[in-house]
């Protein structure tokens, strides 16, 4: 059998997820816990067992962060983001949000969105059209 692969590094996933590494972990090894010099972390494979931990922070939670990478606890507090906050903190942030993430709020930003992007890449375009000028040599 193959050695498993080390998760917690990003040298396993420099040639993208491992699927077949995966795939075993969900067949024979569904919640595959790690050690490390930080503790264990553990990692849920299958759907179903994902569901059934979603939203019992007691079992797993993401406010102790989502990275496995070596941070202090400032540096962590400092790069924190909405996905590492639990029941009720999340709960609470989502209200706060949802009306100007709203459908829409949303599909109001497209036009903006576009004309702005647009005009970026006339300007850019133009820009790039007359430095070609400029250095171009003149033709006798």
């Amino acid at each position: 059998m193959t050695a498993m692969p080390d998760l917690t590094s990003h040298d396993t996933f420099l040639n993208g997820a491992p699927h077949n590494t995966f795939a075993r972990l969900r067949r024979d090894d569904p919640m595959h816990w790690t050690e490390r010099i930080e503790g264990r972390s553990g990692l849920a494979t299958r759907y179903a067992d994902i569901h059934a931990l979603n939203g019992k922070p007691d079992l797993l939670s993401s406010a102790r962060g989502i990275r496995m990478e070596d941070q202090s606890y400032e540096e962590y507090l400092a790069r924190r983001t909405f996905q590492e906050t639990d029941p009720p903190e999340h709960m609470m942030t989502r209200v706060k949000v949802a009306k100007a993430f709203s459908k829409p709020v949303v599909a109001g930003l497209r036009r903006p969105s576009v004309t702005f992007a647009r005009t970026s890449l006339i300007r850019r375009w133009r820009r790039a059209r007359l430095t070609q000028r400029k250095t171009s040599p003149v033709n006798c």
